[in-house]
């Protein structure tokens, strides 16, 4: 029960950790009228449908643009990074909603992908750590 609560712990810190940003209005005269704190849920990418209109999600992260589709998926999680090469250190990591880390690949090339076909319909989430920056999205399987 406590590794549980500390793998909890730790999950919510990646998601929190850095990403909450502040916005600032100001008026003709240069004064600060409003001040609006910001903090992005987590994201589900889209689905990748090439008959539709749909895009993959596309989102940076360090510098970076990071692709992920499709989305609700039903086997297959392809993830596209670019400009790997100057990638210091990078990880994905792939969790059940109970908090069980289920497949982490480390960042070594412009493209991963994840084999869901084994794991039950539900939903997942993916972390990214590139660099200094962190990342989560929820990953639906059909």
């Amino acid at each position: 029960m406590k590794k549980l609560f500390l793998l909890y712990v730790f999950i919510f810190s990646l998601i929190a950790q850095g990403q909450t940003t502040f916005k600032y209005s100001y008026d003709d005269r240069g004064n600060r009228c409003k001040r609006e704190i910001i903090i992005p849920a987590i994201r589900s990418a889209q689905a990748h449908d090439p008959e539709s209109e749909s895009v993959p999600f596309t989102e940076s992260l360090e510098q970076r643009t990071i692709v992920i589709y499709p989305n609700p998926t039903k086997d297959e999680l392809n993830i596209t990074i670019t400009d790997t090469e100057h990638l210091q250190s990078g990880s994905i990591i792939l969790y059940d909603l109970h908090g069980k880390m289920l497949m982490e690949r480390i960042v070594k090339e412009n493209h991963t992908s994840f084999d869901l076909s084994s794991y039950s319909k539900g939903t997942y989430l993916l972390f990214f750590k590139l660099d200094e920056e962190t990342s989560s999205w929820k990953i639906i399987k059909e």
